[in-house]
């Protein structure tokens, strides 16, 4: 079952790779927000957009920054 986008969505919303490329920023706010969205082409299951865990940054100035000055100062 093909649902549309804006619809409401059934335990796994199934949109074609038409469909999520046409309306993809919409796709990914709903996936963060806890939805799963499969996306296939021809009916046939091809990917699965789900909430990610919040990515962790590391400066790498913080963690090699001296190094680099050093190497770069000669």
């Amino acid at each position: 079952m093909l649902t549309k986008v804006g619809q409401e969505p059934a335990m796994d919303t199934i949109v074609n790779l038409y469909e999520a490329k046409t309306h993809l920023w919409e796709l990914v706010e709903r996936a963060a927000r806890g939805e799963e969205i499969v996306i296939a082409k021809a009916g046939r299951p091809l990917a699965r957009l789900v909430s990610g865990a919040p990515a962790r940054f590391v400066c790498w100035t913080d963690r090699y920054g001296p190094e680099l000055r050093r190497a770069a100062t000669g």
